[in-house]
């Protein structure tokens, strides 16, 4: 391994050749086949590499970037600023040209007159294909186009994935722990129909994951943590999404190959609809593809929109109403999550006790920072800052007190207006069986269930 790796931080021509099948693999490449050469031997041999290490790996992949190998050297010389700090590769892009060289940026201008793309061809070669080119050498981690999708969960609501992982890594959680904590996560592709199904997916122990389209690389990442369910339209590209998220793209086989492709799919993905059988069997209205796509032998496409019109059909929720149908269909588990047994029991105990104590904790904490302050001179180190001993002394004092009081008081918890109810169901709901067919029949599941199971197209 270290002779391997030392091989490639010295740019050794002698390196490990591509087998025929790799070579085959890459021959779509659009930065030339040593330039994948190159990606391939550095994803097999790197490993725990120091900040120095990684730029000399990444300037060797982009000694192979031919005309286009000084551009790609300011984005190695700059990568923590140019890639590591960035989230988007539009992000990628403002960052790299707030560094480049004076020449550089005239060669990109003179680049951007003669190709046909003009200043896109520029953006794509250097934050596209020479960004993806590292990330499947192991040498950058992933960067989208556009913004992250969202989750919408049980406990924490709506928020964007980063601001997600950022909000439960500060309680020493990962998305992964808390994914894998749920039943099954459901990727929506769109966002507005994933609004509208939350609160019985989340009721059923489950989270929502939604974007506009395609999902990233970063969400299929995190659906691996999860049963994934897919939700998306009856349309060439919803079957597209479908296949990327269980087979991974085949960009990314021509790029990196298949291990790259399979490091973002999630084969065990289950598909729900919507289909073009169960959109003629509910009677929904299609409209007409594009030119392009009917050329194809794609004619009409139905979305998940047009469940809306089952409305008039006497069902009241039909985007949650088809969902429901479609799992009980496939022999889902639609149980109503409910917490352990000792968990809900614990938590109302710690309710009505903290409701009891929370007047004395106030009282006695009062106190205790009253007389610190007039026993320090200065309880704080700057005007931001509380000094760390002002802070022990208040808290041994406050507990010493508290301690007196509960000895002493006559403290006698009151239950009688507590909420008893784990979770709050309708009126003659006991059972989680009565959940169940009260959300299959009010939301109109047992209609669609009905249509759908109708053998008659």
């Amino acid at each position: 391994m270290a002779t391997l790796l030392i091989s490639v931080l010295n740019k050794d021509p002698g390196g490990d050749r591509m087998s025929g099948k790799a070579q085959q693999s890459f021959k779509d490449f659009k930065l030339e086949g040593e330039l994948a050469r190159r990606v391939q031997e550095v994803a097999r041999n790197r490993n725990n590499l120091s900040l120095e290490e990684r730029k000399r790996l990444c300037h060797y992949i982009a000694d192979a970037g031919r005309d286009w190998k000084d551009v790609y050297h300011v984005v190695c010389d700059n990568i923590e600023f140019v890639v590591d700090k960035s989230i988007t590769l539009r992000e990628v892009w403002y960052r790299f040209m707030s560094v480049a060289p004076q020449e550089i940026q005239e060669f990109l201008e003179i680049k951007a007159q003669k190709l046909k793309k003009g200043w896109s061809s520029c953006y794509e070669q250097v934050v596209y294909y020479f960004l993806l080119a590292l990330e499947a050498a192991g040498l950058s981690d992933m960067k989208e186009e556009r913004p992250v999708e969202i989750i919408i969960a049980p406990i924490y609501g709506e928020m964007d994935l980063r601001s997600f992982e950022d909000h439960v890594r500060l309680f020493g959680k990962t998305v992964e722990d808390i994914l894998k904590s749920y039943k099954f996560v459901i990727f929506v592709e769109k966002i507005h129909v994933a609004r509208r199904i939350a609160h019985v997916i989340n009721d059923l122990g489950g989270a929502v994951i939604a974007g506009k389209g395609f999902p990233t690389r970063y969400l299929r990442m995190l659906a691996k943590a999860g049963k994934l369910i897919i939700l998306t339209d009856a349309d060439k590209s919803g079957g597209d999404i479908t296949n990327v998220i269980r087979y991974g793209s085949k960009r990314h086989r021509r790029i990196g190959g298949e291990s790259f492709a399979k490091k973002y799919a999630v084969e065990g993905a289950i598909e729900v609809g919507l289909t073009r059988k169960d959109a003629e069997r509910l009677g929904l209205t299609p409209i007409p593809e594009t030119k392009r796509v009917r050329k194809l032998g794609y004619e009409k496409r139905y979305e998940l929109d047009a469940l809306a019109a089952l409305e008039a059909k006497g069902i009241s929720d039909p985007y949650t109403a088809y969902v429901l149908a479609k799992l009980k269909l496939i022999g889902f588990d639609l149980k109503v999550y409910l917490p352990p047994d000792e968990e809900a029991l614990k938590n109302v105990a710690a309710t009505v006790l903290k409701r009891c104590l929370e007047p004395i904790i106030d009282d006695v904490v009062s106190s205790a920072a009253r007389t610190i302050i007039n026993e320090f001179k200065n309880i704080k180190v700057d005007d931001f800052t509380l000094r760390r001993e002002a802070i022990e002394e208040a808290v041994r004092l406050a507990g010493r007190e508290l301690k007196e009081r509960i000895k002493s008081a006559a403290i006698e918890p009151e239950v009688w207006d507590i909420e008893r109810r784990i979770k709050i169901v309708p009126s003659g709901v006991k059972t989680i069986k009565d959940y169940e067919e009260y959300l299959l029949h009010t939301t109109g599941a047992i209609k669609i269930m009905e249509l759908l199971q109708n053998q008659s197209p």
